[in-house]
């Protein structure tokens, strides 16, 4: 169906792609979603969060194969200072100006919200100048209640 919708609207069949990545840095969450395998919690012996040079090691990756497009992703960690995604996007824009600014989906964009208890149009603002590229949609929308509160099992 797909693509037939896009013969439709690109009858010459022309295609194009890009090669992007997506960087999990951290599987720390506490959204306990019940389809999630990924999740863990700070007491599980194999939970992470990844620093910044990793994280750049990972965008390098990406960047050496023709790469130009990067999308954090990540658990809904609870504990993780704003200072550590404002230095995260920061930096990334340093070494790495040319391709797309970082993204982080809307669900992460709402958790920042919530644990840093801002209203949700200063933590855009306040991740756009520090970096973030845009919000794409996406995300674990099935584990928030119609209120926005997030679910626990």
């Amino acid at each position: 169906m797909a693509d037939r919708a896009r013969q439709r609207k690109h009858p010459d069949k022309l295609v194009t792609y890009i090669i992007d990545r997506n960087i999990n840095y951290t599987n720390v969450c506490d959204v306990y979603c019940k389809f999630c395998a990924f999740y863990r919690t700070e007491k599980d012996k194999d939970h992470y969060v990844l620093s910044t040079d990793q994280i750049c090691q990972k965008i390098q990756e990406l960047v050496d194969i023709g790469g130009v497009q990067i999308l954090l992703q990540g658990g809904h960690h609870p504990k993780l200072s704003i200072d550590y995604y404002f230095d995260l996007l920061q930096t990334i824009r340093r070494p790495f100006p040319a391709g797309e600014h970082p993204r982080f989906l809307a669900a992460r964009v709402h958790h920042f919200a919530d644990v840093f208890k801002m209203p949700l149009d200063e933590v855009i603002r306040r991740f756009k100048d520090a970096g973030l590229g845009s919000i794409p949609g996406g995300g674990r929308k099935s584990s928030l209640t119609k209120s926005g509160k997030r679910m626990r099992r």
